[in-house]
């Protein structure tokens, strides 16, 4: 198997005496991150013309150094040089997934956010309706009960301007 760059990187990270402790991949799926023994974050973008780059407590301007120096001939050494982020991510195993799943999640919960959020608003102006024109008709409470957060917001500003509950939602 030929090596990636990551696993390039790694292993020149090991020559330096530095140990990769963990990798994930960024937020937004573009590069994997390493995180190092010394304290350092060593990003590396899967475009492999894009420069690595390095953060930390430890002394991340030493290491890049170090690591420029030595990288160019590893990397030569890799039998496919062109094998790049695929060959990272299929690295990583299931990363992408969970992230595609974790996104998922995420996603879902939002729209479960959003639609409760969306029927106590429509609980909220039906009440406010009824408190000041009495006891809802049943077209009134079936417009409420189907109105998007414009509609709602549109006949919450009627409320005290117009004379019935039907010219409300109309």
């Amino acid at each position: 198997m030929a090596l990636t760059r990551v696993d390039c990187i790694v292993e020149v990270l090991g020559e330096l005496d530095v140990g990769v402790w963990r990798k994930t991949r960024y937020a937004n799926n573009t590069g994997t991150c390493l995180w190092c023994t010394t304290d350092e974050l060593i990003m590396v973008p899967d475009d492999e013309t894009a420069a690595l780059f390095a953060q930390g407590k430890g002394e991340p301007e030493a290491l890049m150094a170090a690591l420029e120096t030595k990288l160019p001939e590893r990397l030569a050494q890799r039998s496919d040089p062109a094998e790049g982020s695929a060959g990272e991510i299929a690295a990583l195993g299931e990363a992408p997934t969970v992230q595609a799943a974790l996104n998922a999640a995420v996603d879902a919960i939002l729209a479960e956010g959003e639609r409760r959020g969306l029927e106590r608003a429509r609980g909220i102006l039906a009440t406010a309706v009824a408190s000041h024109f009495g006891p809802l008709p049943p077209m009134v409470s079936q417009r409420i009960a189907h109105g998007e957060y414009a509609d709602l917001e549109r006949w919450a500003q009627r409320l005290g301007q117009v004379p019935s509950a039907f010219m409300v939602v109309s």
